[in-house]
């Protein structure tokens, strides 16, 4: 591929690292593949080594918050057997979130807790959340009956 900025055919694919800033001022460090003209100096990024800095960059910021990964994510709605939109119901979620969350180009910090917390990976000592059909699962129904005066 010719370099867009000089036009030589010197490109070449480097590796660099790069520090972002969490909300909480952490700099954190990851690591992205990109592209490098030998002649101009120029660097830039294809489209998959884009996607694949974002993915790089996101993971860095998840891991530093302590919510779910990507595969974390699947891998519990393949436990429970739920589609993208019944885990986003099930946990309140808007339409499309888990969609977003899963490919792991981006982090929402803010919603991301409820799956790490609820969606069957306990962390600090709260218990996993129960798909409502399990006949397990906390039902308002059965709590009145069992609290109603008789």
């Amino acid at each position: 591929m010719p370099c867009p900025f000089c036009g030589a055919e010197a490109v070449r694919v480097a590796s660099a690292t790069r520090t972002t800033n969490a909300d909480d001022g952490a700099r954190l460090k990851y690591r992205e593949r990109l592209s490098r003209c030998a002649r101009c100096g120029e660097e830039f990024f294809t489209h998959e080594q884009s996607l694949a800095a974002s993915r790089s960059r996101a993971s860095v910021l998840r891991a530093h918050q302590g919510l779910l990964a990507p595969e974390e994510i699947r891998s519990i709605r393949a436990r429970y057997g739920l589609s993208q939109a019944e885990l986003e119901r099930m946990l309140g979620l808007g339409a499309t979130t888990v969609v977003r969350w899963e490919p792991g180009a981006g982090v929402t910090l803010a919603g991301a807790r409820r799956p790490a917390s609820e969606a069957g990976a306990p962390r600090e000592g709260r218990a996993p959340c129960v798909p409502p059909d399990c006949p397990s699962a906390p039902r308002p129904d059965r709590e009145r009956a069992a609290t109603a005066p008789a």
